[in-house]
């Protein structure tokens, strides 16, 4: 009897764990679908994020990892990095359901004559 509960419990286990996988794999794969990045980078004011549809939240980390700002995404919006000393800052595209999609770097600059 212990034996049989215990090859159920290893089975049913083993399932789990096969299907969060293949969960993982097919939404990494439904992600390289989708073009993730951001423009113009080196920025001297603002940046935007290519048009899709699975960015909910962009938020502005600075180079110690500290939240500095954070934005909704919507369809063709700038973000404006303006007022933020020159420096190289990380900006996280964050999903509503699924979480951090992807971390870039963007580098802040001031335009020279």
């Amino acid at each position: 009897m212990r034996l049989t509960l215990l090859f159920i419990f290893t089975l049913l286990l083993n399932v789990s764990v096969f299907a969060q996988a293949n969960r993982t794999e097919s939404f990494a794969a439904d992600i390289e679908a989708y073009e993730l990045r951001v423009y113009p980078n080196p920025t001297t004011d603002s940046f935007q994020v290519v048009d899709n549809i699975i960015v909910d939240e962009i938020v502005i980390y600075n180079i110690i990892g500290r939240k500095i700002r954070t934005f909704t995404h919507e369809s063709n919006k700038k973000y404006s990095l303006g007022d933020l000393p020159d420096g190289m800052y990380f900006i996280g595209l964050i999903s509503e359901t699924e979480g951090v999609l992807k971390t870039l770097r963007i580098s802040k600059r001031v335009m020279r004559p």
